[in-house]
């Protein structure tokens, strides 16, 4: 083996400053582009499928846009003043931070974003971590959607995995014009949402009902069967419902020798969430637009963060890109046995 005085000489760079503040990122199986001034999030992405050491043209993941990106309701990315930091580059890990501004259409209000992006040396994976802060000079904001979005190649038509309760995975395929989502909305139990459980709740709950909105009692008077998520397809038609899905997609792109798999950690746990593949964009939404859960209401100072992963993989090859999410999602945790913590009383 190797001594740990032996140095290591990495065969690659993880993270290279280029020109004009772009940070291209090899992996060794993946390659990445973040560009500094750009409102996407990541310009582009590649994955060696065939192995030979280059990123060609037809293994490309991701594409340049100039769109995309993060944003928050009709809040878009200000590519021009976000900034770009290499935080960590060592021979083994890269982290990059971006951080900008999201501004609302009249360009009167903002919010800010950050992304850290993770890169390991010999690894198809890139972990995000998405903090939106609510610093605007409002007291309360209302947010009625908001996530990342990234615009895929070829992938207007496309076939693919999702994983619903205890991981059992569905195929579906899609063509041009239609689309595919997997919402998870909450508990199945009305009165578990509203906490009703509580005796004093419960007499809370009851005193309240009639001076209720329209709205309120039909976000109340909920489909039912609609339990804790939904698997969608074309225009809305909802397929399965069930529990608590797992929420790993996996996308390939028909005719493309590369697909792409994505997981959000915590899925179902941190609902509601939604992972949607529509137009050719994967869109992952840490607070998806849904009647049913209304608007995500920021108080000023406060930010949420979530973390993804996404995992490039040849063609066909969706089960090893699926398994490294579930890791991703489900890290290991590794505890010392009793007698290390005796010996060190």
């Amino acid at each position: 083996g190797t001594s740990a005085a032996t140095p290591v000489t990495p065969e690659y760079q993880l993270a290279v400053p280029g020109q004009n503040g772009d940070v291209p990122g090899v992996t060794g199986p993946m390659k990445a582009l973040i560009r500094a001034g750009s409102a996407q999030l990541l310009e582009q992405m590649w994955y060696d499928a065939d192995g030979n050491g280059s990123f060609e043209e037809g293994e490309e993941l991701l594409k340049r846009t100039g769109d995309g990106g993060f944003f928050a309701g009709a809040f878009r990315p200000d590519g021009e003043n976000a900034r770009l930091v290499v935080e960590e580059n060592g021979p083994l890990r890269s982290i990059i931070k971006v951080e900008g501004r999201c501004h609302a259409p009249d360009g009167t209000k903002a919010l800010t974003y950050t992304i850290r992006m993770t890169f390991h040396a010999g690894s198809p994976m890139v972990m995000l971590d998405c903090t939106l802060l609510q610093d605007t000079d409002q007291v309360f904001f209302d947010i009625p959607a908001f996530g990342i979005e990234l615009p895929l190649v070829n992938a207007e038509t496309a076939t693919g995995t999702v994983t619903l309760e205890e991981g059992e995975a569905h195929t579906f395929s899609i063509v041009q014009g239609q689309s595919a989502s997997l919402t998870q909305i909450g508990p199945e139990s009305r009165e578990v949402i509203a906490g009703a459980e509580n005796p004093g709740m419960r007499l809370l709950l009851e005193r309240v009902k009639p001076y209720w909105s329209e709205k309120e009692r039909a976000l109340w008077e909920r489909d039912e069967r609609i339990k804790e998520y939904s698997w969608s397809f074309q225009a809305g038609e909802t397929l399965l419902t069930g529990g608590q899905a797992e929420g790993l997609l996996h996308i390939q792109p028909t005719g493309r020798p590369v697909g792409l798999a994505a997981g959000m950690r915590w899925f179902s746990g941190l609902h509601p969430k939604q992972m949607e593949l529509r137009h050719g964009k994967l869109r992952i939404l840490f607070w998806p637009k849904d009647e049913r859960v209304g608007s995500f209401r920021m108080h000023r100072g406060l930010a949420k963060t979530h973390s993804v992963c996404l995992v490039a993989a040849p063609a066909n090859k969706q089960e090893g890109a699926l398994k490294l999410c579930r890791a991703f999602n489900h890290p290991p945790m590794v505890f010392p046995p009793p007698e290390q913590f005796r010996r060190s009383r």
